[in-house]
């Protein structure tokens, strides 16, 4: 939630002063969600500290799909946070623009 209270005190964001991306290391992916008009739903969580959020992919590439149906055992995301408010709950989440496996079965 610091990290966020930054974030939130550096924007806005946009011409001229583009989003952050942040590239997010060893990251297990439960749960992949197929969503309408395939999009995908993430529940992220750190293979170190167990900590977890969610993260939302709009129109993955073929092969970032392809990347998902891997049984890997961690993976590399480059995403921006942002907040989701949902059903009158305030969460973070990570919109993910790539990924890639760091180690397979």
């Amino acid at each position: 939630m610091s990290l966020m209270k930054w974030y939130d005190f550096v924007g806005p964001f946009g011409v001229g002063f583009p989003t952050p991306l942040f590239l997010i290391k060893d990251v297990i992916i439960d749960q992949p969600k197929l969503l309408k008009g395939g999009h995908y739903r993430l529940k992220l969580v750190s293979s170190d500290q167990g900590h977890s959020m969610e993260g939302m992919m709009f129109s993955p590439s073929a092969r970032q799909v392809d990347f998902l149906k891997l049984n890997a055992i961690s993976y590399q995301l480059l995403g921006e946070l942002q907040w989701n408010y949902f059903a009158g709950k305030k969460s973070i989440q990570l919109l993910i623009r790539d990924l890639k496996p760091t180690m397979e079965n």
